[in-house]
């Protein structure tokens, strides 16, 4: 067994490699930020920028005209369009960006879409006239990779294709039923999401190929568990999955499908803290398979991605130990090669935590007088975990198995700065909230 643990530090690398053997289409809640000054019960379109380093958000709702907010992919606020900032642009609903980066936006009350170039200029309008007019209730949009637009004509029951100087190419008869949204493939396959049903509750795909001929389709909801899936469609560039969003039932959020319609995998619920609801609506995947949606529940955007997989300690730490104080757990080894510590330096513990804290990891030595060994404060800015490294010091090559060692940690609630913040004071490492730690040969 040493040799096998003769490092934690090389052993949690196992991790860092899981990360790759995720399946594809397999994500998790990776993070959320507020849309500051919006609010719930929106149907706003989320898209990305061709390198996914860029988050549209349409905001409609937003004082007199509405907004476009524009992020980074971690969710820092970059600038905003609207007329305040320039861009005269009334009610923006559905979005699409195409490969050259330029934002489509579809505008509710002007019944057209106006394209935003790289110099936050309108550089194009596509307002069709005579049969070819849009709904008034049109809203969702998208573009592919050639610069064909699709716009989901809601009560024409129909999805209009134009070119990029404007013009109708074709258009997709969908049989009667409204169309809320649409999507499109790499392959030129359309996905359109339609709604009918009591208050149009019900929900299906349709799939058709480049000639316009219908090759799939499928019923979105089931049951009460997932209904009111009126708007929010996208397709996995990876895998091809389609991903729609819901709004209603007891587990509301984002399902995924195949090409053909079978249930993949978990719903997308929201952020993984206990009672958090996810009614998902505006919906876009990048080029890594990472979701963004947003929440008509509350004014915010999650993100889902690919993310390590949270460490199973029994294969990465020896005889793992947990100590529980409050919202927060540590978990630590029970045992630590010496070799480990003259190589590494670090001892890995497992801080878990149900809500924002900052939480101080320290490791007490001796065997009459208890000296500080090391300690690590980190900040948990949510609900989540983390996996802390915990520095000894160089003294560690004089110690042998006949040195004890103690782990205790401290917690205070809410994520405030680590600098120059009084750190949490740790439990007495004599006391019932501490664990020993065995070192062995």
């Amino acid at each position: 067994m040493p040799r096998r643990v003769a490092t934690i530090f090389a052993l949690c690398a196992i991790l860092l490699a899981a990360a790759a053997a995720i399946a594809q289409g397999a994500v998790r809640f990776d993070r959320e930020w507020a849309i500051a000054g919006g609010a719930g019960g929106e149907i706003g379109d989320v898209a990305l920028s061709p390198d996914g380093a860029t988050v549209y958000v349409a905001d409609p709702g937003f004082g007199a005209t509405g907004r476009i907010l524009v992020y980074d992919a971690t969710g820092r606020l970059k600038t905003t369009y609207e007329g305040a900032t320039g861009i005269p642009i009334e009610r923006p609903a559905g979005l699409g960006v195409d490969v050259a980066g330029n934002l489509f936006v579809f505008e509710s009350d002007k019944n057209r879409v106006v394209v935003i170039g790289g110099g936050r200029t309108i550089i194009n309008t596509y307002a069709p006239t005579g049969a070819d007019a849009f709904d008034d209730l049109a809203t969702g949009i998208t573009v592919d990779s050639q610069g064909l637009l699709y716009v989901a004509d809601t009560r024409a029951s129909r999805i209009s294709v134009f070119n990029t100087v404007g013009t109708v190419v074709r258009q997709i008869p969908l049989g009667g039923s409204f169309v809320t949204d649409v999507a499109v493939d790499a392959a030129g396959n359309v996905y359109a999401l339609l709604i009918f049903g009591t208050a149009g509750c019900e929900s299906k795909v349709q799939v058709y190929d480049t000639s316009g001929a219908r090759t799939a389709e499928w019923m979105v909801t089931q049951g009460q568990t997932f209904i009111c899936a009126r708007f929010g469609i996208a397709v996995d560039p990876r895998t091809s999955d389609v991903l729609v969003s819901g709004q209603g039932g007891t587990q509301p959020g984002v399902r995924r499908f195949s090409r053909t319609g079978a249930l993949l995998g978990t719903t997308l619920t929201g952020n993984a803290t206990p009672g958090d609801a996810l009614k998902a609506t505006g919906l876009a995947v990048d080029a890594q398979g990472a979701v963004y949606v947003r929440d008509a529940n509350l004014p915010r955007i999650l993100r889902f991605a690919d993310l390590p997989p949270a460490p199973n300690l029994a294969a990465t730490i020896p005889s793992p130990q947990t100590i529980t104080r409050g919202p927060s757990t540590l978990v630590a080894p029970g045992k630590v090669p010496l070799r480990s510590l003259r190589t590494s330096k670090c001892i890995r513990t497992l801080v878990v935590s149900g809500k924002p804290a900052r939480v101080t990891v320290r490791i007490y030595s001796g065997i009459r007088s208890l000296r500080l060994f090391g300690e690590k404060t980190v900040r948990l800015r949510r609900a989540g975990r983390t996996v802390v490294c915990v520095l000894v010091p160089g003294r560690a090559k004089t110690f042998d198995a006949r040195t004890r060692m103690r782990i205790a940690f401290g917690v205070v609630l809410g994520a405030g700065p680590v600098r120059n913040a009084p750190a949490p004071v740790p439990t007495s490492p004599t006391g019932p909230g501490t664990r020993p730690i065995k070192l062995v040969p």
